[in-house]
């Protein structure tokens, strides 16, 4: 992927020259309310509608203010061997979400874009906001929206192919994957629940809560989950909980580590292991037999919203650090090979990265608060 510009972020074991390219999304701006009077009145004004998308926290959650922000973007490079094709044309899919103007609906969509140079190719529009999304196949995705659908999207006929009739939650969709065998969807929503659909229709096959805040006993957000085989699942909350479930049987989790100190917003099997992030800014490995504690742990420089396989490199994976930015670690030391912490600065919940060749690498990122897409060439 070719970029111009260039900017060296600095590394206690590594200084990786990097050049990057940006692309902006649409700016979607915060409804402002109309009030009259004082300016003390008017920021009043202001806070209340700040607040109305967020509210109190219990389970020791460091950024709080992160919660259900009004706009959300992730960004990946498709990421498997068959997907190769795709990467040679610098194919990156980006989602967005959105709150109206009225501060009632979230609308969202897929922006497909090529990085050489870095622009948009298409878009495909959704019901509503894009929360999280998943690359089934070199043609499809999977998302989950904020209106309690899920969507499967055709990336290359740039249409979305099958939206679910009726919503599987009346409240956000936050986590989506598919089961090994095909045939089932794992979601999970922001009122506690964990829903298991089926993948041909999208119909509910079952659910039931999963979580909820220790100290008011409310349901939480559910904010990550994945398969380990057909029968078992894991599942993470704001709560600061991870559970281990067996499909057969959910009137009780199968085990349970409370050892977080923050809400479990990232989890996925790598594996015989589970990798999980969280607000409290740690990335844990644990081994699925023993979930109690795990097997190595470090401390990275944000919360660990998202970690992806690198596309090429078997041995490092790269991390979204929200206000930490990005950092590509070593899967077994967890230390830190590259890393870019100053464009977190602008909030970063998506990184991918492929390997071009030995410890050259195209990092995709978008950050949130400036509605960015950029694409860095890294030398470690």
């Amino acid at each position: 992927m070719s970029s111009s510009g260039t900017s060296t972020p600095q590394l206690p074991k590594a200084n990786p020259s990097t050049s990057n390219q940006n692309a902006s999304l649409p700016q979607y701006s915060l409804p402002g309310p109309q009030v009259q009077g004082s300016k003390y009145n008017q920021l009043l004004a202001v806070i209340e509608e700040l607040g109305k998308d967020i509210r109190p926290t219990y389970a020791g959650n460091k950024i709080c203010a992160e919660r259900l922000k009004r706009n959300l973007i992730h960004a990946r490079i498709l990421t498997k061997e068959s997907f190769l094709s795709h990467i040679i044309n610098d194919l990156i899919i980006a989602s967005t979400y959105q709150l109206d103007a009225g501060g009632e609906i979230r609308d969202g969509k897929f922006v497909l874009l090529s990085s050489s140079p870095l622009s948009t190719k298409s878009v495909i529009p959704t019901s509503a906001g894009i929360f999280r999304f998943t690359v089934i196949d070199a043609n499809t995705v999977l998302a989950c929206l904020t209106n309690g659908k899920l969507v499967r999207a055709n990336i290359n006929e740039s249409a979305v192919c099958f939206e679910s009739q009726e919503a599987l939650s009346d409240v956000m969709l936050l986590t989506v994957s598919q089961s090994p065998s095909g045939d089932r969807i794992l979601t999970s929503d922001n009122k506690g629940q964990v829903i298991v659909a089926d993948s041909w229709d999208f119909k509910n096959v079952s659910s039931w809560d999963g979580h909820k805040l220790p100290y008011t006993n409310e349901p939480c957000e559910v904010w990550s989950s994945c398969w380990l085989d057909d029968n078992r699942i894991c599942s993470g909350a704001e709560d600061g909980i991870m559970k281990l479930w067996d499909l057969r049987s959910t009137e009780k989790p199968i085990a349970v580590n409370k050892n977080f100190e923050a809400g479990v917003v990232f989890i996925e099997q790598f594996g015989s292991e589970i990798l999980t992030g969280s607000y409290d800014e740690h990335l844990r490995v644990f081994d699925e037999r023993k979930l109690s504690e795990p097997l190595r742990e470090s401390k990275l420089n944000g919360g660990v919203w998202q970690v992806n396989r690198i596309v090429g490199d078997d041995f490092r994976l790269i991390c979204a650090c929200m206000y930490g930015g990005w950092q590509i670690i070593d899967s077994q030391s967890l230390e830190t090979v590259a890393e870019n912490q100053a464009i977190g600065k602008d909030l970063l919940y998506g990184a991918s990265a492929v390997c071009c060749e030995e410890n050259k690498y195209s990092v995709a990122c978008c950050t949130f608060n400036n509605y960015t897409v950029t694409v860095e060439s890294v030398d470690v």
